[in-house]
């Protein structure tokens, strides 16, 4: 290997080192007066290093030179270029740095000794450590390449993983979502028809006509922001996650029907699917709330729910963000109704490999010793029957928190009403508020239910309702966003910058692009980069 330097024609080198260089081979024909070049690279570090023993004393300047020709030994040079890890640097290139395990560091500076620089040259290169910045002299003034802002959308989706909201109440929150929704594309037990959970089975609601304010025409008394809508619909889907999660909620408790084939069952079973299926995507958990109740249209009632617990076992349980308790798959009863004898759920269990964390509803006990605590509800006595369901120790206690009750079952047709009837108030968000307050005071609890996000039949919906047909609007997750502490600075402009979201990807449907730059959307959001979020929004 030959190693070529120039030595400044007016940088006297004392004898000493003139005699090392000859005695290293150098060669100087052909080659400017002030250039040296090292033949042998053994003997050019041991002279080397003789030579800085030699010069300990010397100034500062001859031992750097010299510690660089002792790193020579990885260095080829000519005299238009160097190259540094490579013996063939580029043929463009002044210097070029090869190393798959090293990198270029410039010199690192403040702000102070950065500005105190003496004319600086242009493009001239440093490392600021108050910014934390590569900074370049452009001129007339330093340029921070932190300030060159990345483009929103570059074509492709870049799908950010899920960041969590940051919270100061520590207890798990999850919402209770109904999965029975249904239009006239998604109707497969009525096709053509809309779901009886927007028509109440009633000739008095026709979802295909319109009032005078241009809404459908439903039997709930609150009407969603986005209107009537499918429960298997994605763009729903991604609209109700992203509302959950930026307000809050650590999950969600699905009603699950089962596996039954009577009514309206599979298209509840298909939407729940289509559900768990988005929700690991935003970055929360859930987990099922089982209607043995359906289990009585059942021609064996065991054997259906091994069916349904075997099925939950392979489609659900096994899922990355199903949440489990000690060990176990939660899973909650709406009772139980059908199955009330702890020998009948553990024949029902007898076919999961791990039991479940086995929740029933407040003061029953029919499940027994299969139990492993309870959930609190809606009732008519309102706080009265919280309070004596959290003075009680029923194990593991899943508190709730509702926003009113107020219920269709007296304006339903057949087969859909004979619910009850009795209202509690709203009160704006008041009893929201209360009792969210009653349910997070109780320390002894891990969880807490929010009923519910979408049971419109029943008035319970967190789920933002238009405000012109006394609706609340996005008040009851603003609240949620107050009461648990939310941080990350979101706020209602977030929330509604999810219904946009949800609006443009019903308006661009069929435009591939746009669709692109709103998925990017949607990732920005799961990450929680709501800035880019709706700077992106914007530009649709």
């Amino acid at each position: 290997m030959k190693i070529c330097f120039l030595i400044p024609l007016n940088f006297q080198l004392p004898f000493k080192a003139l005699h090392i260089f000859n005695r290293l081979n150098v060669s100087s024909q052909s080659l400017p007066e002030n250039a040296f070049c090292l033949k042998n690279q053994d003997r050019m570090q041991r002279r080397l290093l003789t030579y800085m023993t030699y010069t300990k004393n010397l100034q500062s300047q001859m031992r750097r030179l010299f510690l660089a020709l002792l790193f020579a030994a990885t260095i080829t040079t000519g005299f238009a270029q160097v190259g540094i890890g490579t013996t063939n640097p580029n043929g463009s290139s002044v210097l070029d740095l090869t190393a798959t395990d090293k990198a270029f560091i410039p010199p690192r500076m403040n702000t102070i000794q950065q500005n105190a620089i003496s004319n600086p040259a242009m493009g001239m290169m440093i490392y600021n450590t108050d910014s934390n910045c590569i900074v370049i002299y452009r001129g007339a003034a330093w340029f921070s390449v932190c300030s060159v802002t990345a483009p929103l959308f570059s074509g492709s989706v870049v799908a950010y993983a899920p960041v969590a909201v940051s919270k100061t109440k520590t207890q798990r929150v999850f919402a209770h979502l109904m999965p029975w929704f249904e239009t006239p594309a998604t109707n497969t037990l009525n096709p053509g028809n809309w779901g009886a959970h927007w028509t109440l089975n009633s000739s008095n609601f026709n979802p295909n006509n319109f009032n005078s304010s241009g809404q459908r025409i439903i039997g709930p008394h609150y009407y969603p922001l986005t209107g009537p809508y499918a429960s298997s619909d994605t763009t729903i889907i991604d609209y109700q996650l992203l509302l959950m999660k930026l307000s809050g909620i650590d999950g969600v408790l699905i009603d699950w029907p089962g596996t039954g084939t009577n009514a309206d069952l599979p298209m509840n079973e298909r939407n729940t699917k289509a559900f768990v299926a988005r929700i690991a995507k935003a970055g929360l958990n859930f987990a099922l709330v089982y209607e043995d109740y359906n289990l009585a249209s059942a021609s064996n009632a065991t054997t259906q729910g091994q069916n349904d617990m075997t099925y939950a076992q392979t489609n659900y349980f096994s899922k990355s963000n199903y949440e489990y308790v000690n060990g176990k798959p939660l899973f909650l009863v709406f009772g139980p109704r059908q199955i009330t004898t702890a020998a009948g759920w553990n024949s029902i269990f007898s076919v999961l490999t791990t039991k479940p964390t086995f929740i029933t509803y407040m003061f029953n006990t029919d499940a027994g010793s299969t139990a492993a605590g309870q959930f609190g509800w809606i009732e008519q006595s309102g706080t009265t029957r919280l309070n004596e369901f959290y003075a009680t120790n029923p194990g593991i206690m899943v508190t709730d928190s509702y926003p009113g009750y107020n219920s269709d079952y007296a304006i339903a047709g057949p087969g859909y009403n004979g619910g009850p009837t009795w209202i509690i108030a709203a009160n704006g968000t008041s009893t929201l508020q209360t009792t969210l307050s009653l349910a997070l005071q109780q320390s002894a609890s891990n969880y807490l239910q929010l009923t519910t996000w979408n049971d419109y039949g029943e008035g319970t919906m967190l789920e933002p309702t238009d405000t012109t047909t006394g609706g609340f609007g996005y008040s009851l997750l603003t609240t949620l966003q107050t009461s648990l502490g939310v941080g990350n600075a979101l706020s209602q402009t977030d929330l509604a910058a999810v219904f946009k979201l949800y609006q443009l990807r019903q308006t661009y449907a069929g435009n591939a692009t746009a669709l692109a730059k709103l998925n990017q959307v949607y990732y920005y959001m799961v990450s929680l980069q709501m800035t880019k979020a709706k700077a992106l929004l914007a530009t649709l």
